[in-house]
């Protein structure tokens, strides 16, 4: 705390907080409840980083010498529980995230996203009898797999931003149109005919960009979207489109929520 109070205090800022931390060791149980608030602040507005409250909870058993059979022998178990208050951000037009700067500046933060709250745990067991110096492990990270929103739109304060994904589907949908008529495929409905009697992606030779320069990659492009958002008849319908614009845009402004559960098996030696 002292480390970041000094640091962060030479960029006009500053960082007030408390910690308490209760611990309990008895025999084969370890155990650990932290609790910290924290504010900091940058000249007059919230830091990016603040998450005023953190709880921690840490709870550690490892089986007795005495347990010579079966799967707790030589075993450890320790699961480990944070909750956290959500990053605040400020409120601006656009379709920048809550971790991006605002066009024009960046006004006092007046939101924070949902709160953190994550479980954790490790199971492993030492192998090559008593005095074994390898262990196997099994390591769980976001064990409920607990979907944990980290950034927001600043605009409407979730992660969803219709306006933005309109905008982008149409612009999808007016290139797609533009390249396909300058080949000739443009049906009147809007659909895009890439079957080429059949030939699907071996009949993309010929295909021009919009400026008439050879562009087969954009073709095959074309080919493989309407075989994954369509039926794979060939026909690259306005839904198809704007099903793939869609995926496009979560791609492109994807990134709002933490690591999914993650699962690690392998083994420890120690030298």
């Amino acid at each position: 705390m002292d480390l970041l109070r000094q640091v962060y205090g030479k960029h006009g800022g500053r960082v007030r907080g408390a910690e308490i931390d209760v611990d309990h060791r008895a025999g084969t149980i370890d155990a650990t409840l932290a609790y910290t608030v924290l504010r900091g602040r940058a000249e007059d507005d919230i830091a990016g980083w603040e998450r005023p409250h953190t709880l921690t909870a840490v709870l550690g058993y490892s089986a007795p010498a005495t347990v010579r059979r079966g799967l707790m022998r030589g075993a450890a178990l320790w699961v480990a529980f944070r909750a956290a208050s959500g990053l605040p951000y400020a409120r601006c037009a656009g379709i920048a995230r809550s971790d991006e700067p605002c066009v024009g500046g960046l006004p006092a933060a007046t939101g924070r996203t949902p709160s953190f709250r994550q479980i954790d745990a490790r199971f492993s067991r030492r192998i090559g009898g008593p005095r074994g110096n390898a262990s196997l492990y099994v390591d769980v990270r976001n064990l409920f797999n607990r979907r944990n929103v980290l950034r927001v739109f600043r605009e409407t304060g979730t992660t969803e931003h219709a306006g933005a994904r309109s905008l982008a589907i149409t612009d999808a949908y007016a290139g797609t149109a533009a390249e396909a008529a300058a080949n000739g495929v443009l049906l009147p409905d809007g659909s895009v005919d890439v079957s080429f009697g059949g030939l699907a992606a071996s009949g993309c030779a010929n295909w021009i960009s919009t400026s008439g320069a050879a562009a087969s990659p954009s073709c095959v492009s074309l080919v493989r979207a309407e075989q994954r958002y369509g039926n794979g008849n060939g026909l690259y319908t306005a839904a198809e489109q704007a099903a793939a614009a869609s995926d496009w845009f979560d791609a492109l402004r994807g990134g709002f929520n933490g690591a999914p559960r993650r699962i690690r098996i392998g083994v420890e030696i120690g030298l």
